[in-house]
């Protein structure tokens, strides 16, 4: 079992976690063990965000191939598909670029995972930054995914490796377009 405890320190939120063990009897970790959370800047901030924001335009803006008014699940659908008179090589680097962004975005955000010690407290704060940091901890098993479904769709030319990778890759999408928002707002 599992208890989240919440406690203010000065202008710090620090979020401890007890554990509770049941091993005969009931015993938990004092909370006064438990490592501080390390703290976040504006600059770490702002490091996220560019990471995610270079990642959002590799996929969406750089290419260039987006439709006018195409929504992103049509655009990400179409993508992970050969394009129209596109040749096999050029179709695996392109792709590779798509999950090569995506991984640097992983990559670059990984110290967020874990909720830091905020020097903002207010509550609307504090939950930006979790929903950014709870976002950004799904990423490491997206990308498990959206590796292996490109493996598949560069393997096989068909319809269904395609739709599998678009999906996966949808999904992670989201998740660092929810997280950048989050940070985008959110202050130290």
């Amino acid at each position: 079992m599992a208890v989240v405890i919440i406690r203010e320190c000065g202008n710090a939120v620090r979020l401890l976690l007890v554990f509770a063990v049941l091993t005969g009897g009931v015993g938990c970790a004092a909370a006064s063990e438990a490592q501080p959370a390390p703290s976040i800047t504006q600059r770490h901030i702002n490091d996220y965000s560019a990471a995610l924001e270079r990642c959002r335009r590799k996929l969406l803006i750089d290419p260039g191939i987006r439709l006018h008014d195409e929504p992103l699940p049509a655009y990400i659908l179409r993508i992970s598909a050969r394009l129209p008179g596109e040749d096999v090589p050029h179709y695996k680097t392109r792709l590779s670029a798509y999950v090569d962004a995506l991984a640097s975005a992983t990559d670059s955000t990984a110290s967020l995972r874990s909720l830091p010690a905020l020097k903002s407290s207010s509550a609307s704060n504090t939950a930006l930054v979790m929903r950014a940091s709870r976002d950004l901890s799904y990423l490491p098993k997206r990308m498990e995914r959206v590796r292996l479904a490109a493996k598949a769709a560069t393997a096989n030319n068909g319809a269904a490796p395609a739709k599998a990778l678009a999906s996966e890759m949808l999904t992670t999408i989201q998740l660092i377009l929810d997280a950048y928002s989050n940070l985008r707002d959110a202050r130290p």
